[in-house]
């Protein structure tokens, strides 16, 4: 945390507000206070989908767009079903391709056998 404030006044960054709490409070901070964010990036690939509860029940103006980062196995169709399933589950709600405009894409290889992929849709 500190080491971002200081680069975003090394940088000069404007209308960029710093903050070092757990994510699932920040998430409800920003609605308790009305403050409206387009775009949330979740990258923790272990553990990134788990935290999608916390937009369970959104009472934001504007739905934001997620990007969340995750494992998974190198078969790409396979994959492609299992993230977006991990990511409606931690919703509590199902993923429609086409309405959420779901979007699975490969980051890296990490492992023989494991890719990471970000899973990018609009919160339903």
């Amino acid at each position: 945390y500190d080491s971002l404030v200081i680069n975003c006044k090394k940088n000069k960054c404007k209308n960029l507000h710093c903050y070092n709490m757990d994510g699932r409070a920040f998430c409800h901070e920003l609605q308790d206070k009305g403050i409206d964010f387009h775009h949330v990036l979740m990258n923790l690939p272990a553990t990134a989908p788990e935290f999608l509860d916390a937009f369970q029940g959104f009472t934001g103006k504007t739905l934001p767009r997620i990007h969340v980062h995750c494992f998974s196995k190198k078969d790409s169709a396979e994959s492609e079903r299992e993230t977006i399933n991990r990511c409606a589950k931690a919703l509590g709600v199902s993923l429609d391709i086409g309405i959420s405009k779901v979007v699975v894409h490969t980051v890296r290889n990490v492992a023989p056998n494991k890719n990471m992929y970000c899973v990018s849709f609009n919160l339903p």
